[in-house]
């Protein structure tokens, strides 16, 4: 019985021969990239995020951000180590600081207008020049009370989840709730300061 997806070595070879070309000598490379992690990976991150959810929903919202960020740092392996590395470093750094670690984690690829120097800024500018992928849509009010790194961070997230195909396993709620409770968190440190 065949799996549901097939080997890329396999596939390259086969197009090989079908077309009697040899392919450019990248294309085996890239096509192991496309096929993505295990579906071991991803049952352990499905596995994660069940142990996950009710942990970080036990917290009241203003504080739910710390038992994302924990959660994200003890995750499976197929979130992006530099991820789950930021996330582990915001449990011994001050709110304040947050902002720059979670930042300092997206991907090294981001295009050039989702890249920004001041972390702790509002998201509403980075956001708009660089949107969260579907289905995510966040109000104005939101981002305006959510700082850029996070945010960053977030968008990060959700695009690893939506590549292992996670969203709607629970990793959309990671997201939201991450976003959400930094929000609401940086809104209190406002009213207080």
């Amino acid at each position: 019985m065949f799996s549901k997806r097939l080997h890329p070595w396999f596939v390259v070879s086969l197009l090989t021969v079908a077309c009697g070309c040899s392919p450019a000598p990248d294309a085996a490379v890239e096509a192991v990239e496309a096929v993505g992690p295990p579906v071991a990976d991803i049952q352990s991150c499905r596995e994660w995020l069940a142990r996950a959810l009710p942990v970080i929903e036990r917290a009241p919202m203003e504080t739910r951000w710390r038992p994302v960020l924990e959660a994200v740092a003890g995750s499976c392996a197929a979130i992006p180590e530099p991820l789950r590395e930021a996330a582990a470093r915001t449990a011994s750094v001050t709110a304040e600081a947050r902002p720059a670690v979670l930042a300092a984690a997206v991907d090294v690829h981001e295009t050039a207008q989702c890249t920004m120097t001041a972390t702790a800024a509002p998201a509403l500018d980075v956001a708009a020049r660089c949107p969260m992928p579907p289905p995510f849509d966040f109000a104005p009010e939101l981002l305006r009370d959510l700082d850029a790194g996070t945010y960053l961070f977030g968008r990060s997230l959700a695009e690893s989840l939506a590549a292992l195909d996670l969203l709607e396993a629970g990793g959309r709620r990671v997201v939201d709730t991450l976003l959400l409770s930094a929000a609401i968190a940086n809104e209190a440190l406002r009213q207080r300061g």
